[in-house]
């Protein structure tokens, strides 16, 4: 892979190329990031708890993903799948109707769903069962807002920023990211009111120009740059 680092507009492109000119199903592009996350959660919780295997979580295992209702939420989606695979305990909130969500990540819903795990739908009115949920979890995963997202985070997803944030000091709670952490501007690396503060940023294909900023660890944590299939060519282009 090209050591290099994408804004808003190239990431938007290479998706675009990817899935127009090389026919790559965006469902497979979603599949791919969604397990890449999955193994750095897991690396990372394994050097948390080294007495365990891979294989027998019994420690550290309880996973809250956070979904908005773009493609980056279809990730969170999807990585129901695999956490249960590797003896997570996996629960799902959706800070967004189930009918605002489009395309893959309506087909990583509808499989989320038929999977059994608790997929919990956001109401104003159950900020204090989301806090509940956010004591018992051993990690959660931000699948809020992706690349795209433009600005300060409305709500509800600022509210749900500053409780995630707000319980990761409080507690020993770990946050992934997935691509970029909810609030950061891809571009200019500058974090929004509130921002996500994650240990782990599962990032996609490339770094992004944001990352590049000296101040960008503290939202970002640790960075993992993966690789979702993108052939030799495209990469070249």
């Amino acid at each position: 892979m090209l050591k290099l680092a994408l804004n808003r507009e190239e990431s938007r492109q290479i998706d675009t190329i990817a899935i127009h000119e090389y026919k790559i199903p965006g469902i497979v592009l979603m599949e791919n990031a969604a397990r890449c996350a999955v193994n750095c959660l897991a690396t990372e919780n394994l050097a948390l708890n080294p007495q365990r295997t891979v294989y027998s979580h019994t420690k550290g295992n309880k996973i809250l993903i956070c979904c908005g209702k773009g493609n980056n939420a279809g990730d969170g989606f999807a990585m129901v799948r695999h956490f249960l695979l590797l003896s997570f305990e996996p629960i799902v909130w959706l800070f967004a109707s189930p009918s605002d969500l489009t395309g893959d990540a309506t087909t990583n819903y509808e499989i989320a769903k038929q999977c059994g795990i608790p997929i919990i739908e956001f109401q104003d009115d159950l900020w204090n069962e989301f806090e509940k949920t956010l004591a018992e979890a051993n990690w959660v995963v931000d699948a809020l807002l992706g690349t795209g997202a433009h600005g300060a985070p409305r709500e509800p997803f600022a509210e749900a920023i500053r409780k995630i944030n707000a319980a990761r000091k409080s507690k020993q709670l770990k946050v992934l990211a997935l691509d970029l952490p909810s609030g950061f501007d891809v571009d200019t690396g500058l974090p929004s009111e509130p921002t996500i503060k994650a240990d782990v940023t599962s990032t996609f294909f490339s770094q992004k120009t944001g990352f590049l900023q000296h101040s960008a660890t503290k939202f970002t944590g640790k960075v993992y740059v993966c690789d979702i299939g993108f052939p030799p060519q495209l990469v070249k282009k």
